[in-house]
This record gives C-alpha cells, sequence and structure tokens, in this order.
C-alpha cells in the first residue's frame, strides 16, 4: 500500500436521534477495506439511544471519537467535526447511510492520483423509500456548469483535502446558508481547485421521510438561490428578482404558462452569451446543461400540449442535443395532450 494511502482519513459524521439506523453506518465504515481513518462524530442533543450506540462503538474502537453538543444542528456539528478532526482528508458521511466497503480506499487512490482534485464525490445507491442508482457528473467542467441549477456532487458522498479548506478563513460551513452548506461551499472553493466524481455507487443513501432534504425544502430552496445567484455573477450576469426567479423555475422544473416557459428559454441564452464573453464555464459543458435543463423544463410543460414543444423546438439549437428517443416521446406527449384538451395542430 502506498504511503498516501497510509494517510489518515478523517470521517466526518454528524448525528441526532439517530438510534434507528446509526449502527448500520458505523459498521459500514468498520468494514472498509482502508484500515487508517478515524470516525469524528458530533452527538447533536441527542436524546434517544444515540448516545448509547455511541459510547459502545468508541469503546470498541479507539478510532471512533465522540464529541457531545448541544442541540445547535448541521451546520454548527460539521464544523465542530472539522476542528476535531486529524486526518489529511476529509470523508463526509451522514449518520442514514451506509458507505461501500471500498469507499475510502478508491477516494483515497484517485485523490493520490489526481493531485489537482481537492473535492471528489461519488455516485449512490438509493434505498429504503427509494431506489435506483443516482449518477453525478464526472469530469470538472460539468460540475462546475451543472452547479448553475444543481447540487452536482453528492455531499455524503465527499471527499475533501484539508490543506483546501484554509482557503475558507476557518468559515467551512455556514449558517447563513443553512439546508444549501454544501453548494455554498463548492461555489467558495471553485477559484481554488478541481472537482471530480467517480461513476461507481459507493455510498448507500437511505431515503426516509425524516431527512434533511425531506424536511427543509424551502429552506434549501431559498438558500440555495443564493448560491445560484453568485455563480450567475461570476458569468457576467446580475440577475433581476424577475430573472433569478425564471431561473429557480427552470431549476426547480417548476411548470408555468407557455409564456413563462418562452421567457425561460430567453434566459437561458442570456447565459450562454455571457459564458461566451466571461469564459466562465467550458461552452460545450454549458452547453450541454442549458440543452437538458431546457428540455426537461420544456417536457415539464407538456400538459400545455403542442405550444410547449414549439416553444422547445424555437430554441433547441442553440444548446446541446437531446436524443431523437427523447425528442420523439416530447413530440408525443404534446401532441396526446393538445387532442385531448381539443385543440387542433
Amino acid at each position: 500500500m502506498s504511503k498516501f494511502l497510509e494517510t489518515k482519513v478523517s470521517v466526518l459524521m454528524s448525528v441526532r436521534d439517530g438510534g434507528s439506523y446509526l449502527a448500520e453506518a458505523l459498521a459500514s465504515i468498520r468494514a472498509q477495506t482502508l484500515r487508517e481513518w478515524e470516525l469524528v462524530i458530533i452527538d447533536d442533543g441527542s436524546v434517544d439511544g444515540t448516545a448509547d450506540i455511541l459510547a459502545a462503538a468508541a469503546k470498541g474502537d479507539s478510532r471512533i471519537r465522540v464529541f457531545r453538543q448541544e442541540r445547535l444542528g448541521l451546520v454548527t456539528a460539521l464544523n465542530r467535526a472539522v476542528t476535531e478532526a486529524q486526518g489529511e482528508l476529509f470523508a463526509r458521511m451522514d449518520a442514514d447511510d451506509r458507505a461501500h466497503p471500498e469507499r475510502l480506499e478508491r477516494q483515497v487512490s484517485f485523490m493520490a492520483a489526481h493531485p489537482e482534485v481537492g473535492v471528489l464525490g461519488t455516485a449512490l445507491r438509493r434505498f429504503g423509500a427509494a431506489d435506483g442508482v443516482w449518477l453525478r457528473p464526472t469530469e470538472d467542467a460539468d460540475i462546475r456548469a451543472a452547479l448553475l441549477f444543481e447540487a452536482p456532487l453528492a455531499h455524503p458522498t465527499v471527499m475533501l483535502r484539508r490543506s483546501l479548506l484554509e482557503s475558507t478563513a476557518g468559515e467551512v460551513y455556514r449558517e447563513d446558508f443553512r439546508a444549501a452548506e454544501d453548494i455554498d461551499l463548492w461555489e467558495r472553493l471553485a477559484a481554488n481547485t478541481r472537482f471530480a466524481n467517480l461513476d461507481e455507487p459507493l455510498l448507500g443513501y437511505r431515503v426516509h421521510t425524516a431527512q434533511v432534504t425531506q424536511v427543509a425544502t424551502g429552506v434549501m430552496a431559498q438558500n440555495g438561490a443564493r448560491v445560484r445567484c453568485r455563480w450567475l455573477k461570476q458569468l457576467g450576469l446580475t440577475p433581476s428578482e424577475i430573472e433569478l426567479s425564471r431561473h429557480e423555475a427552470v431549476a426547480w422544473l417548476r411548470a408555468g404558462t407557455l409564456a413563462e416557459l418562452a421567457a425561460a428559454g430567453v434566459w437561458l441564452d442570456r447565459i450562454r452569451e455571457a459564458n461566451r464573453m466571461s469564459g466562465l464555464l467550458q461552452p460545450e459543458a454549458l452547453d450541454a446543461v442549458l440543452g437538458r435543463r431546457w428540455f426537461e423544463f420544456a417536457n415539464a410543460h407538456s400538459r400545455l400540449g403542442w405550444g410547449a414543444w414549439m416553444s422547445w423546438s424555437r430554441l433547441a439549437n442553440h444548446f446541446g442535443k437531446v436524443p431523437s428517443i427523447r425528442r420523439g416521446r416530447f413530440a408525443l406527449l404534446c401532441a396526446l395532450r393538445h387532442a385531448r384538451a381539443g385543440r387542433t395542430i
């Protein structure tokens, strides 16, 4: 094993009342093929059996280090974990998920081979209330372009270099961006590193009603919009309130009227033109993201019939191509819904 693979990895975890799933998460870390790790886990004021589970785990494995705080929330807990961590690499992990046995080893190996990459995520496999593999863009250019609309790195899968976090001046995660603290961090780190994702699902992501992404959607949307606005400004755009609302409609695929669909298309074209002037994003990567988003947004309007197809097709050639089979299905859906509404094409 190389010296880099022997470098200690600090797994950062926060838990609050996680007794139902915590034992599985801990077992998945103990089962890692990479043995040189520590688990820094912050108990965020749990009142169930979490403390007992953690105490037993720490007693049986000195690599597990437990710290308790009052109910101060995820952001404070993660910052505490960063402060307590001793490794050169930090790996995020949620207390209700399960890590693939080779997760840490494969990520560490990639980081050793790609010193320019400071933030590395992976694909994930959902289980519980939903299933299926969730793939993320793998290349830096595609991740940066995707940041305009979504979280292109799944936070619980990410590995980061300790040295990179020095650029945050001690403010790694920010409470002002709660529920979007991850994309806020990626946007701030973008000038100092490259991003990547492994296309292997190295994390089992549990889907259930109590998780943060289920209960804090409104806060996530609000704070995520602020991050996306910063990224737009780096492109050279200063979006008005209406324009930002259009952008968020595309990000969340919120369907509206045909006029709103057409206006969103004009806005996406402005993004493309702004990037042509600023050069912030790789044009091919941006076109691919804009093409996919424009198609998905138009598809969300298919209930409006043939007008949705016409609006999409007017700008389709401005952006990245969409597979013909998807175009055909969209056209058929628009035509069927147009006919059901008693319209004529």
